[in-house]
């Protein structure tokens, strides 16, 4: 974890953040537990709270994500991630009217869409860890 965040800073980026799903969580904590180290936590907006990883430039958020893929950790600049999208939310229009009827309820539905994509204009500030031993 610290050769990556070495090679990212080496490259010009800088990780303000760091996912993974709960196992590698897991497995980070059993590292810090065998120290006993429980002080290092970080406290998120809305009132969470985790575990940060610690370089010489701060401390990084790692943020467990249940969906995220296993044995992996992502290493992201969030300054560098851009939402790009086609247009605003708009609702669908296609046969000529934006609601429809429900069949057998007294109720109308209408869809709501945007065509939107995540996207990066510097690569060399991310990275992966791929491989990781759950705990």
């Amino acid at each position: 974890m610290i050769l990556m965040n070495d090679n990212i800073r080496a490259n010009g980026g800088k990780v303000t953040a760091m996912f993974s799903n709960l196992g590698v969580r897991r497995a980070y904590f059993n590292l810090l537990s065998q120290q006993r180290r429980y002080t290092n936590t970080t406290k998120f907006e809305g009132g969470f709270s985790g575990l940060a990883f610690t370089t010489d430039q701060g401390d990084i958020p790692f943020v467990v994500d249940i969906d995220a893929p296993k044995n992996r950790v992502y290493f992201i600049n969030e300054d560098e991630i851009t939402l790009y999208r086609e247009s605003d939310w708009s609702f669908m229009d296609r046969d000529g009217s934006k609601f429809q009827r429900v069949i057998g309820y007294d109720a109308y539905e209408a869809t709501m869409y945007q065509y939107s994509q995540m996207g990066t204009h510097r690569r060399n500030t991310h990275g992966l860890l791929a491989d990781i031993t759950e705990g």
